[in-house]
């Protein structure tokens, strides 16, 4: 993680460009949400990827 976004192991494949919200938790503070971007994905082995997500700004809380 940095300033600028987030890198996430995630078990499918994503396309580049996919937009989506990201949900920090803390132990000692209420989640933070970003929407985000995928800016690039890799394999990093069978049936998993490593993705790099771009933060665009914050967001308010996914409804469950």
């Amino acid at each position: 993680m940095s300033r600028r976004g987030i890198g996430v192991l995630v078990n499918q494949e994503l396309a580049v460009g996919t937009m989506g919200v990201i949900s920090i938790h803390s132990t000692s503070l209420n989640p933070v949400h970003f929407k985000c971007e995928l800016r690039w994905n890799e394999v990093f082995g069978p049936g998993w990827f490593l993705t790099g997500w771009k933060f665009i700004c914050s967001a308010a809380a996914p409804r469950h």
